[in-house]
């Protein structure tokens, strides 16, 4: 089943959303309203979980596009010369990051980037977490009236939240197991991924052929939920489907959430913004080949996308990522 995520915003949003392209684009008429964005959406969604091969897996069949840090001379990432694995950190990347303690097991870094057409000005903001330090927690809020979490919805002691998973219209896609307790059972798709923590505290990234086995022992599992599509597989190898041909729309472009782990154990979350005031949170910016390789630069060895766009939404400490809609699942940081 191909998620069908609702509408993208009132008449308003879409306005908004078309004043801040013509300034962002500042003359190219990159111009998007939030309709066509959901049609994109739903494109990408079905096409992430079919089952057609691509046609061509070399990387110059991508379309031509790069990633610069604000102010370096040349990009760290070039669409054409694009590598199928990141076996480290991009060097570059990692010595622009400047790491904040927000708390205990839990620090914040922001980037600034030049990327191609409507990414041509960005933000990334970094959030890393020590799940061997902290407490995570996946709540669920969904009534007969649909989606009810957003970020203020998240608890005053929280250190981090955001949304989960990919939505099928008001409803998380895919499986959801709260303490060993399955909420939601599990779809498939050859790009989708299930992350999930044991009552042991381990992280655990389970691939889509494996989810009917490790959902046979949920009784171990503290949570777990599915997304797509897959940015990075084991050690940092960037999925076949990721690298070209047409059974992926890899040149839609929007705001991005991805969750990743490092090398340490550590879970990356990224999201993009757009770096100009009053358009910050508009659907604009990184294609998903673009986020695959700013999480393989920032040194995830696995990520995954998360429901992007006007669903979006991050809080750490006291600032505020909004997402323009409310949203079924969440994960939330917490002090141990």
């Amino acid at each position: 089943m191909s998620p069908a995520p609702g509408r993208r915003g009132s008449p308003a949003r879409a306005l908004r959303l078309l004043t801040g392209g013509a300034l962002f684009s500042a003359g190219a008429l990159v111009l998007w309203t939030a309709a066509s964005h959901e049609a994109a959406a739903q494109a990408l969604s079905s096409q992430a979980l079919s089952s057609q091969a691509p046609s061509s897996l070399a990387p110059s069949s991508l379309a031509p596009s790069s990633l610069t840090l604000k102010g370096a001379a040349t990009p760290f990432w070039v669409a054409s010369s694009a590598p199928t694995q990141w076996d480290a950190a991009d060097a570059a990347v990692a010595a622009a990051l400047r790491w904040r303690r927000v708390a205990a097991g839990a620090e914040l870094a922001e980037l600034s980037l030049r990327g191609s057409g409507e990414a041509a000005m960005l933000r990334a903001v970094v959030l890393r977490v020590d799940p061997r330090v902290v407490r995570l927690s996946l709540r669920y809020s969904r009534t007969e009236r649909g989606a009810r979490w957003s970020i203020d919805s998240a608890p005053a002691s929280a250190i981090a939240a955001l949304n989960a998973g990919q939505f099928d219209g008001g409803s998380p896609w895919g499986w959801v197991v709260r303490d060993g307790h399955e909420v939601l059972p599990p779809q498939h798709g050859p790009l989708s991924v299930a992350v999930l923590q044991g009552r042991d505290g381990a992280i655990e990234w389970v691939a889509d052929g494996d989810v009917a086995a490790r959902r046979a022992r949920r009784h171990d599992i503290a949570w777990a939920f599915q997304s797509y599509p897959l940015l990075l597989d084991r050690d940092g190898v960037v999925p076949a489907m990721l690298r070209g041909g047409r059974a992926l729309d890899l040149a839609h472009r929007d705001r991005r959430l991805a969750l990743g782990s490092d090398r340490d154990g550590r879970l990356l979350v990224m999201l993009t913004e757009v770096d100009l005031p009053g358009v910050r949170d508009a659907p604009l910016g990184l294609t998903i080949p673009e986020t695959a390789a700013l999480m393989g630069a920032l040194g995830a060895a696995r990520a995954v996308a998360l429901d992007g766009g006007i669903s979006a939404q991050l809080r750490v400490g006291t600032r505020r990522w909004r997402g323009w809609r409310l949203v079924p699942l969440a994960l939330v940081v917490e002090p141990r």
